[in-house]
């Protein structure tokens, strides 16, 4: 088993309240001085490029859906020296980072970056499917070959580049659709480690737990969705029902039925990498236990016993359970679209924010 400057072994479940966090923040912080002094740190420039693919054509239409990137390449990297990439994406109502002082950390410890607009967010087009694998997960795997052709990306073998992946959130529901699509479609997947945080195992079962919809999350999320026109069609008529009649119309359950690991794993798969995964011990969207439901059904036995799950007090919280000091929903949502993880609870503000994030990083310097 990998053991980790943060005092945590790969394979176990970590929760990290009150005062364990002075521990784990003390250890954290040796952890950053020590990588600092390991690592190659970029003093120069990355190399800034974007662009935009043709993605699969939105249900019901013919024409590709673009979709949009920005990849930085560290200084040092070339076709002589290559390195790994790292993705990331946003989450709901987000868009993608397109300048290089968001990634500092893993640009200076030599790792590229590709930041990507989800379909229907950002300059990308179309509407949001959810995170469905035949459109969502069908992008994330064009954008796997754009890295694969870069002559400075570190490779294991033609076409399948050294990658990993962070975002939380919706920005964690790319990170399982890529590589269980690719899983599904190519027999393996390409993504090497993965570090999602707050995000599902099944989206029904957490938007409408026992068939009973969360009725105040859905309509704050279809309104985070308004301003760029990504909510579905399906999603808008099945939330008027739900709002309406309290019950979870079968046209939303069979919409997102796929949409989510659990799905996957019904049908047999399961990945075999190492998985960093973050979940709020309150969260009341995506509970503790989806990010349990991960680590247990998601993962091989091998993977499991390289992986690591931390739970913290945040996530996604609404007004009448919100731990104290903790932000209110719409400055959650605003925070999380633009990719940040932010809370001002005593017990996990740290290692909710960047520590997690620093812990993300030497997983990857670990797995990568």
């Amino acid at each position: 088993m990998a053991r980790y400057p943060f005092g945590i072994v790969a394979g176990r479940i970590g929760v990290v309240m009150g005062s364990q966090l002075t521990r784990v923040l003390a250890a954290v912080f040796a952890a950053a001085v020590a990588t600092v002094v390991a690592a190659p740190v970029s003093q120069a420039a990355p190399t800034v490029v974007n662009g935009c693919i043709a993605g699969v054509p939105d249900p019901g239409t013919t024409v590709p859906v673009r979709i949009c990137y920005t990849i930085f390449r560290p200084e040092g990297a070339h076709s002589a020296h290559r390195v790994p990439v790292v993705f990331h994406s946003h989450g709901w109502g987000g868009s993608r980072a397109t300048a290089p002082e968001g990634f500092a950390d893993f640009l200076g410890a030599g790792f590229g970056v590709l930041s990507f607009d989800q379909r229907g967010f950002g300059e990308s087009g179309g509407v949001a499917q959810l995170e469905n694998p035949d459109l969502e997960g069908q992008d994330v795997q064009r954008l796997v070959d754009v890295v694969a052709g870069l002559d400075w990306v570190k490779t294991q073998r033609p076409g399948d580049p050294v990658i990993g992946a962070i975002g939380g959130s919706y920005g964690g529901g790319y990170q399982f659709v890529g590589a269980f699509s690719e899983l599904r479609d190519r027999g393996a997947t390409r993504f090497d480690a993965l570090a999602p945080e707050i995000t599902w195992h099944d989206l029904g079962e957490s938007l409408a737990p026992q068939g009973v919809p969360r009725t105040l999350w859905a309509l704050l999320l279809y309104a985070a969705g308004t301003p760029s026109a990504a909510n579905p069609q399906a999603a808008t008529v099945g939330l008027v029902e739900a709002a309406v009649t309290g019950n979870w119309p079968p046209s939303l359950a069979a919409f997102v039925a796929k949409n989510g690991p659990a799905w996957h794993v019904s049908q047999g798969r399961k990945l075999d990498i190492p998985v960093l995964f973050g979940q709020g011990e309150t969260d009341n969207l995506f509970p503790l236990d989806q990010g349990l439901k991960n680590f247990q059904r998601a993962l091989t036995p091998s993977a499991r016993a390289r992986s690591i799950m931390v739970g913290y007090n945040g996530g996604h919280t609404l007004p009448s359970v919100l731990p104290m000091g903790a932000p209110d929903a719409a400055e959650f949502l605003a925070a999380t679209a633009e990719g940040g993880l932010p809370t001002d609870d005593p017990c996990s503000k740290k290692l909710n924010d960047s520590d997690f994030r620093a812990l993300s990083l030497r997983f990857f310097q670990e797995e990568l």
